[in-house]
């Protein structure tokens, strides 16, 4: 249960009687009203059902126009200037004050409400005024007597009004008329059993603020695990944590200088490479002009963890031979430009139509050496370490930022023996479906 719900049940258990226990001594609501031929619930003996109007004054506001506000005279209260925590402050508009205004001054104890728009229903039990303001057309004013105006504000929030409210509205312009206000039920309890439910609530609602922030809390928290467990895994990979070293396993013997600097440690036998000494970067790809190959756009690269391309459409090679990035099965591609590189834009090209494809130029392509496997690069490619690698070195403009092939080709990549990478490659396929479950039980 979410916040607003367990608030809305305890509000509704205050209107219902519920909340507190009835006094044996505590007199019977003695006011003069007709009572509501319908009622939606039952309520104590002592209670009684009155509407709105004859427990309150309910007014609407003045109609300005716009185009009159100024920066100076009394302030005009809009239904974007209020929710229920307070007024807002940030765009104050004004009107020049007059003594035709005086009927639509706000007071302190009122309730105001919103008539027509997306928050219809909106309301604000104004506590304390700083200064003087007026209200404007499409919000009403409630100024409660002979009751507990606290008490009214409530019944207000309570799922009794908000479903009149809703079902009440003009479903083409979102609006509830100053007769629907007039006629809220109001199921009111003698005044000292107002304040006692007024003491209750005081007591409960904070509490439940504090268990709404927990709530939400907890949800980010859910929202962020599964990311944070796959980028775990992936680092755990990358590090030589994820599977166990084997003894009979040979070291790396590969050709190519190590870079100068390595940001983690690694197990004896792998060894730290430049990217570019490991694959070939934007390799060449030939073809006949008149060859079908698969065109694949940038939103065809699925981003996340997944290794997800659509290679399915097709084009002559002719049209793609230029002005296009061009691959092979079993390449890796990679998203070179933001926001797509950071979305994890990446995957092994397969399935392409005549084992060829060209596509967006957003793209980098890699062709793997035999001392690294393609699943092992795009691992890689995912993992938050060639991230942040990424984004320190992007270059371009705000919104046109890329990674380049110089900063790809010597980027420092961790490379396991062959057979580990194929283990690592295996316990990930194993361990990542289990996180995208935990995913989907959010």
């Amino acid at each position: 249960m979410t916040a607003e719900q367990l608030k809305a049940s305890i509000l509704q258990m205050a209107i219902e009687g519920k909340l507190v226990p009835q006094l044996d001594d505590e007199p019977a609501v003695d006011i003069e009203a007709v009572e509501p031929e319908e009622v939606p619930f039952a309520i104590p003996e002592k209670w009684k059902w009155v509407h709105l109007k004859d427990i309150a004054n309910i007014n609407g506001g003045f109609a300005f126009k716009s185009t009159e506000y100024t920066k100076n005279g009394i302030r005009v209260v809009r239904i974007s200037d209020f929710n229920e925590y307070g007024f807002i402050n940030n765009k104050i508009v004004r009107y020049p004050f007059s003594n035709s205004l005086s009927q639509f001054l706000l007071e302190e104890k009122n309730i105001l409400l919103c008539m027509t728009g997306g928050t219809v229903g909106k309301s604000l039990f104004v506590e304390n005024l700083e200064e003087q303001m007026v209200v404007n057309q499409r919000v009403a004013t409630i100024k409660p007597s002979k009751v507990m105006p606290e008490y009214v504000y409530v019944v207000i929030r309570a799922p009794l009004t908000q479903n009149i409210i809703q079902q009440s509205k003009n479903s083409t312009n979102d609006n509830i008329s100053m007769e629907t206000i007039k006629h809220f039920l109001i199921p009111l309890p003698p005044a000292k059993e107002q304040k006692r439910i007024l003491t209750r609530l005081n007591e409960i609602l904070p509490l439940i603020e504090e268990y709404g922030k927990a709530h939400s809390a907890l949800k980010n928290v859910e929202q962020a695990l599964p990311d944070q467990l796959r980028a775990s895994l992936l680092q755990e990979a990358i590090e030589g944590k994820l599977v166990p070293q084997l003894d009979d396993e040979p070291a790396v013997d590969m050709a190519g200088e190590e870079p100068d600097e390595v940001p983690f440690a690694i197990p004896e036998k792998w060894r730290w490479m430049k990217l570019g000494d490991c694959a070939e970067i934007n390799p060449k790809v030939s073809a006949d002009d008149d060859s079908d190959v698969s065109f694949v756009p940038m939103p065809l690269l699925q981003a996340g963890y997944g290794n997800s391309i659509d290679t399915s459409n097709k084009r002559k090679w002719k049209e793609m031979k230029k002005g296009f990035t061009k691959f092979c099965d079993g390449d890796v591609v990679l998203a070179k430009i933001t926001p797509c590189f950071e979305n994890r834009k990446s995957a092994i090209v397969s399935n392409a139509i005549n084992g060829i494809g060209a596509g967006t130029t957003e793209l980098h392509v890699f062709r793997c050496k035999n001392s690294l496997l393609p699943e092992f690069l795009l691992m890689f490619f995912k993992s938050a370490y060639l991230i942040q690698y990424g984004v320190d070195h992007f270059k371009g403009t705000a919104g046109q930022q890329r990674i380049g092939t110089t900063d790809l080709k010597i980027c420092p990549i961790p490379l396991p023996p062959l057979a580990e990478q194929r283990r690592i490659v295996a316990r990930l396929e194993e361990l990542l479906p289990h996180v995208d479950a935990i995913a989907g039980l959010r």
